[in-house]
């Protein structure tokens, strides 16, 4: 909780209960992280574990003091933020330095963060695009991708570099593309091909490593729906009694009038994972009612959850 900035290239950085205890509430707390040594010239901090209370933000900024550029907030990256990422002071900030600003209000406390420091040759940008998929998602800007058990789709990426050239030259050629496809199974490179065998929902996440190491801190978050099977009946009007001999016609035209066959589809799901709940007292009460938020990530903007399971 010392101000003062902190020169070192190596060594861990904790929120303020250290390696044991959770941070308290209503923390306002500035630090800088800066290189020290011949092992490179810019801070890079490997989060291994983030966990924040809901309304407690950290905010990460590429230089001296909170009013250098602002990489990335906790509070505006959702979940993107929280568990375990990687961040890096830019090529154009010549400090090299790294400074955060934690804040927590006073509705309950996370777990904290432990952060390794490392120094690193100068990092440039790097932003992951998805270009294009077949099949396409509906809508296309924020919508899923729909496909039947074992169907395949295509992925075209590409990375944005707007510092390319600034100390070293990017480009897709000398960059590492990996991709998560959400059902266990990954994928390398920009143009990559991958078939879903099971039911359910599934999202599909790109990280881009140029030649310095560099990655992207944006995600792409496409989701995939996978079709479940539905349940196929005969319908009242199916004969219940034939001979032998007799030739049967079976008309499986979905929701006609005519059909002999009727399909009901089962609902499918999307697998919620890295949620992170705040604990509560529960203190002796009678007739109290107590609350604690659940922060949801998954869906777009605006979505409407019809079923709590």
């Amino acid at each position: 909780m010392d101000p003062t900035p902190v020169n070192s290239c190596s060594g861990s950085f904790f929120d303020s209960g250290g390696s044991f205890n959770r941070y308290s509430n209503n923390e306002d707390i500035i630090k800088t992280i800066c290189p020290a040594g011949t092992t490179g010239t810019h801070i890079e901090m490997q989060f291994l574990t983030t966990d924040l209370g809901p309304g407690d933000d950290l905010c990460i900024y590429d230089g001296t003091s909170i009013a250098a550029p602002l990489i990335v907030c906790s509070s505006t990256q959702g979940n993107s933020v929280n568990g375990a990422f990687k961040v890096a002071a830019s090529a154009p900030n010549t400090s090299g330095c790294l400074t955060f600003r934690f804040t927590s209000d006073n509705a309950g406390t996370g777990a904290g963060w432990e952060a390794v420091i490392n120094c690193v040759p100068a990092h440039q940008q790097v932003i992951a695009e998805l270009v294009n998929t077949n099949p396409t998602s509906v809508p296309l800007d924020n919508g899923w991708i729909d496909i039947c058990p074992g169907g395949s789709i295509d992925f075209t990426a590409r990375g944005v570099y707007p510092q390319n050239g600034f100390n070293y030259s990017q480009s897709d050629a000398t960059s590492n593309f990996y991709w998560d496809f959400g059902d266990g199974n990954i994928g390398l490179g920009p143009n990559v091909t991958h078939t879903y065998q099971r039911s359910g929902g599934y999202t599909v996440q790109l990280i881009i490593e140029d030649v310095q190491g560099c990655t992207n801190n944006n995600t792409i978050a496409q989701r995939v729906r996978v079709a479940t099977k539905p349940t196929f009946d005969f319908d009242a009007d199916f004969p219940s009694e034939v001979c032998a001999n007799d030739t049967l016609r079976f008309l499986n035209n979905i929701n006609e009038s005519n059909s002999f066959i009727t399909a009901t589809p089962n609902e499918g799901r999307f697998d919620v994972q890295n949620g992170n709940v705040d604990s509560i007292p529960l203190p002796d009460g009678v007739n109290v009612a107590y609350e604690s938020p659940v922060l949801l990530s998954e869906f777009i903007p605006g979505a409407v959850i019809t079923d709590p399971s």
